[in-house]
């Protein structure tokens, strides 16, 4: 059996996509040994996801059991699951199962976090172009503020409470990792300083501009309208389209920053929080620091909203993917100007 099991729980944008990329080439050593990342695909979200689902097929009860097996049965000194969507699966429910399937191996987990700032920004991008909010970001700031959607150090307990010093949170924060990446600092901290090899990250999840943005949020009411797509295959579609548009990206993008009233708000909201995650997790203040230093996010005269119509280049990434029905109505759109 793999003795140490490591569980990657993200959090979300905090370079899970590169660090996936990396550990699903299957040429990932440490110490000289490569590390067992079982199931066939980049990351373990399908895991994540049916582990929510109140009861699954038998198919995916098969295939779950096949990865437990994997693990339980291989002699690997480190194997490694890796989904975001743990942190939404929660500390409980994952315990629940891990206890049930691999009694005797030695479980860690490992979670990143985003500073605050950072965090509304990407997440607020990330949430959009999957067709979860509208492009309003006043309203998401507000909501995050209002109702303490951020507050990390309550959210990070849990986790502490359930796995006690087998969790390990890191900080997002580029000067505090490991040869400033994320990848390196995972290895190092999963091989406990041991020597690593790795091949370069494949994939990223990079931001994009506001006008593709805008574009994907428009694509994802068309979808809604015109389709029978489930929400899972929306999201999906989503990415799809995000790849393909970052496969072209514009000569100019106008980026999403802050207006310097809605950071004080956040920071008035959550400077407290970024000081006890300090004390709590981390050595120094990266969180704190990151805080302090996120006037970079922000601009008076900053642009939140366009409302430009498809370009050309964005109708060519849509062109690349209709080989799927579900986004044939997507260039109906471009031709009638409704995107």
């Amino acid at each position: 059996m793999a003795e140490r099991l490591i569980v990657h729980i993200g959090d979300y944008k905090t370079g899970s996509t590169a660090l996936q990329s990396v550990l699903a080439s299957r040429e990932v050593r440490i110490n000289g040994e490569r590390i067992l990342y079982p199931g066939g695909s980049r990351d373990h979200i399908w895991l994540a996801n049916s582990l929510m689902a109140p009861q699954q097929r038998k198919p995916v009860l098969k295939r779950i059991d096949k990865l437990a097996r994997k693990i339980v049965e291989s002699d690997a000194a480190i194997a490694i699951l890796s989904a975001e969507h743990f942190a939404t699966l929660g500390p409980m429910r994952l315990k629940a199962w891990l206890d049930a399937t691999m009694t005797d191996q030695s479980v860690e987990v490992i979670g990143y976090a985003r500073p605050h700032a950072e965090y509304v920004l990407s997440s607020y991008a990330e949430r959009v172009k999957l067709g979860i909010i509208p492009p309003d970001f006043e309203a998401y700031v507000e909501k995050l503020i209002s109702r303490n959607r951020l507050l990390l150090v309550k959210r990070y307990r849990v986790w502490r409470k359930v796995f006690g010093d087998r969790f390990t949170l890191r900080p997002m924060v580029r000067s505090a990792l490991t040869d400033g990446d994320i990848v390196a600092d995972f290895l190092t901290v999963t091989g406990r300083g041991a020597a690593f090899e790795a091949p370069p990250p494949t994939l990223s999840n990079a931001s994009l501009g506001l006008e593709d943005l805008h574009f994907l949020a428009r694509a994802q009411e068309v979808l809604a309208d015109s389709s029978q797509l489930i929400e899972s295959q929306k999201r999906r579609y989503g990415n799809k389209i995000q790849r393909a548009l970052l496969d072209d990206p514009p000569k100019i993008a106008t980026r999403l920053l802050f207006r310097p009233n809605q950071l004080e708000r956040l920071r008035t909201a959550f400077a407290k929080d970024a000081a006890k995650l300090d004390a709590t997790y981390f050595e120094g203040t990266p969180m704190s620091d990151a805080m302090a230093a996120a006037d970079r996010l922000a601009a008076p005269d900053a642009v939140q909203t366009v409302s430009s119509g498809s370009t050309l280049r964005q109708a060519w990434a849509l062109r690349k993917l209709t080989r799927s029905e579900a986004l044939r109505p997507l260039l109906a759109a471009v031709a009638m100007r409704r995107l």
